[in-house]
């Protein structure tokens, strides 16, 4: 006890320490408010570039979906018609099919019986987003509708292979020749597995466009900084798919749709681009 009031006696005051121990205390915490700060302005600035990223997915998807739902009449047509002819009489086949339909398919072994658009929609970046830290910071909300929406696109892209697989299928119909009547309710029922899926993909579509428009927010200081070269690519993607699906389609193509997507970036960037003549109609 002694030595301990001996060394206290020689060491500075308690005033004094408690001051430097308080002094070393608000240095630490004040280093990791700091720390804190940075790493959320940094984590903050991580989210909102792959927010980016991801809202470019979010238009092509709006783009491919608003094509979709354009193509239902022709789509509804050109069923009708391929049932029409299967429903016929006779050993005879001698398919009826628009040469515009394989327009550009010259990649394939034979002619396509039954078109209509079936795009991959882009879901990289919401899924690299997901493997990242930063997917644990954003808020649940927003979370949970994004993720909605590429569950959605995941369902539509799964649906695109399959219809692929039976159009491929169906399409040795392209090919005149004899065709008996178990061959005729054979492709019958492969054209209703083919419509089942189609009728799927357009409700689909249609649900996916609702669920973007209603519930998705652009990031307007993001896109607002798009000068006039940059908006081009964009609206020119519309204009071309409205002028594939014409020159493809005819005049059962109904780009009515496709203004959403117009409607959405003129929003952004205060235009006023819009397709005239509906439905199908030239971009002005």
């Amino acid at each position: 006890m002694r030595i301990l009031r001996k060394l206290l006696g020689t060491a500075p005051g308690w005033k004094s320490f408690a001051f430097e121990v308080a002094i070393v205390v608000l240095g630490v915490a004040i280093a990791m408010l700091a720390d804190d700060f940075v790493s959320n302005f940094n984590r903050r600035a991580e989210i909102r570039q792959s927010m980016k990223a991801v809202e470019d997915d979010l238009l092509v998807v709006m783009l491919f979906a608003s094509e979709r739902l354009a193509v239902e009449p022709c789509r509804l047509e050109q069923e009708n018609d391929l049932k029409a002819q299967l429903s016929e009489f006779g050993t005879q086949w001698d398919p009826d099919v628009p040469e515009s339909i394989n327009r550009d398919a010259d990649f394939l072994a034979l002619d396509l019986m039954i078109r209509s658009p079936q795009r991959q929609m882009p879901d990289s970046a919401w899924r690299a987003f997901m493997a990242s830290s930063s997917a644990l910071y954003l808020d649940v909300e927003t979370y949970s509708t994004i993720d909605s929406i590429f569950g959605s696109v995941e369902k539509l892209n799964s649906a695109s292979e399959d219809i692929w697989q039976l159009q491929g299928r169906i399409s040795h119909l392209s090919v005149p020749g004899r065709l008996s009547d178990a061959e005729r309710r054979n492709s019958l029922a492969l054209l209703g597995e083919l419509s089942a899926l189609q009728s799927m993909r357009y409700v689909l579509s249609e649900q996916l466009l609702t669920l973007v428009t209603d519930n998705v927010v652009f990031d307007a200081d993001y896109w607002g900084s798009f000068d006039e070269a940059a908006q081009r690519p964009y609206i020119s993607g519309v204009s071309g798919l409205v002028a594939a699906g014409q020159a493809v389609y005819g005049e059962c193509f109904n780009a009515k749709p496709l203004q959403l997507v117009l409607d959405e970036l003129n929003g952004l960037w205060g235009t006023s681009a819009h397709i005239s003549n509906l439905p199908g109609g030239d971009l002005s």
